[in-house]
């Protein structure tokens, strides 16, 4: 029973760290900031500390250098044999372009932009044309071809909606979708959602969770496929995919561009460990072994040890997991369990500390730094706080010399936690800087949030444990399209 809570604990921390953009509270947040003036000055209400920006220098930042890697993508195969998929959609949202102003024109966009990637390349100008004409019945539309065997096999799936897969009821037009679908997934997870879909869902009245847009984005790497793949065959995860599996797995990587960090560690041992609960164990030792972090895990870690389904929570963090933590975040983390005392809220606030907006302990050189750039917000404090916790000592060092520096000159940029990435994390900014780029040019529906926010969040992803780059990005982008999916998501992870 506590090693399934634990379990429940690290679904939410990994979730919890991927970096994925909230939307903007349009209703109160309207970015007028609103001015009284009473003709005399009022001092602040709170004690904002010594000025940290005081002795600014040089906005000019030596940049570092930055090397986080590459990871091969994995494999998957689950005996099947999907036809290969035709070219990806052209470089514009046709889709948008063939229904705007139509009769229907939503329901014509969402139909093209799930059929459209597996119509055949000859056919795409004959089928765009067609939904122009009957915007309210694309599926008269779709072209005369054969439905492979792998997707008859999904749409005589009679439990597809209990495992969470939309597609139409009628043969034709289900297979229609189930091939644009399987065109956007890459290889292996094609195989992975025909697995869950067809051999998985519904057996022994299994609702076993196979939404198809789960299955889109950059593949993961053998060891997190080998582990999920190991996962679902246990009788406690029975329920879910081997692709959520290892997408959880991935989630536990560190920033790889640093040293003394357990999270690659932890997953390379686990890529061949058993469903018992000893073995998961032994890796998480062993990844503390490697480190050098097993007595300090020890020691901070001693009081949570009578916390309920805390005690492998910490030692996990204590040891580095996850993207969101670095050097400087294991450091604070460290500090924060050995005050932490005997309360268990406590000591549980300084693991999931590092990446909860809510509880994040927010670093005073952001706080003047944000409001000195007359950015006063969460969503700018956050942002630099949770980028500091996911740097090695000298990034954050160059980090705090940029953020105080540019913000004592009022060279803010856009958003001052990503304009100062570049000297930093250079790798990483220029990746995120040149995929966001591209998504947006190719999508305009991306442009709802800001570009340079975006590429703040891309800092956090996969980017940073060298499982995705921009090669990796870019080709999602292309094979996913826009439209059918929250593109952002779905490539980000």
């Amino acid at each position: 029973m506590r090693y399934s809570m634990v379990l429940v604990l690290l679904a939410s921390a990994v979730s919890a760290c991927t970096a994925q953009p909230e939307a903007p509270d349009l209703a109160t947040d309207t970015g007028v900031a609103v001015v009284i003036d009473t003709g005399t000055p009022i001092d602040p209400p709170w004690d904002s500390g010594p000025d940290l920006l005081a002795d600014a220098g040089s906005t000019d930042i030596e940049v570092l250098g930055q090397d986080v890697g590459t990871m091969d993508p994995g494999e998957y195969d689950a005996g099947f044999t999907p036809p290969d998929p035709p070219d990806p959609p052209p470089e514009e949202d046709v889709c948008a372009e063939a229904c705007l102003g139509m009769p229907c024109g939503r329901q014509c966009r969402a139909a093209c932009r799930v059929a459209l990637p597996g119509v055949p390349v000859e056919e795409r100008e004959e089928y765009l044309r067609c939904i122009h004409d009957t915007s309210c019945e694309t599926w008269r539309c779709l072209p005369d071809r054969e439905i492979s065997q792998a997707c008859q096999d999904v749409c005589d799936n009679r439990s597809l909606r209990q495992c969470s897969v939309e597609l139409n009821a009628d043969p034709v037009v289900c297979g229609h979708e189930c091939e644009g679908l399987l065109a956007m997934m890459s290889s292996p997870a094609r195989q992975a959602w025909l697995q869950c879909s067809v051999n998985q869902c519904g057996i022994e009245r299994r609702r076993v969770n196979c939404d198809p847009t789960d299955f889109l984005g950059p593949p993961p790497t053998q060891a997190c496929i080998n582990r999920g793949t190991t996962l679902v065959q246990c009788e406690r995860d029975r329920d879910r995919s081997a692709w959520a599996a290892a997408w959880e797995c991935e989630g536990w990587r560190s920033p790889n561009d640093q040293s003394g960090l357990g999270g690659n560690t932890l997953v390379n041992c686990l890529s061949d460990a058993t469903c018992a609960p000893q073995d998961f164990y032994r890796c998480l030792l062993q990844s503390q072994e490697r480190t050098g972090l097993a007595d300090t895990v020890s020691e901070v870690c001693r009081r949570a040890e009578r916390c309920e389904g805390l005690n492998v929570f910490c030692q996990m963090m204590a040891n580095g997991l996850t993207r969101g933590v670095g050097q400087t975040g294991l450091e604070g983390i460290h500090e924060c369990l050995r005050n932490a005392g005997d309360s268990c809220d406590d000591n549980r606030a300084c693991i999931v500390g590092i990446w909860d907006p809510n509880v994040v302990e927010v670093h005073p050189l952001c706080r003047q730094a944000c409001i000195a750039c007359e950015d006063p917000t969460e969503n700018c404090i956050h942002n630099c706080s949770r980028m500091r916790n996911s740097m090695s000592r000298e990034q954050v060092a160059t980090y705090d010399t940029c953020i105080r520096n540019r913000s004592a000159a009022q060279q803010c940029g856009e958003f001052l936690p990503t304009t100062c990435l570049a000297p930093a994390l250079p790798t990483v900014a220029d990746t995120c800087r040149r995929y966001v780029e591209h998504m947006t040019d190719r999508c305009p529906g991306t442009r709802f949030y800001n570009p340079v926010v975006l590429e703040g969040w891309c800092a956090l992803s996969g980017v940073r444990s060298g499982l995705t780059n921009l090669e990796s990005l870019t080709e999602c982008v292309n094979r996913t399209g826009c439209g059918a999916v929250n593109l952002w998501e779905t490539c980000t992870r």
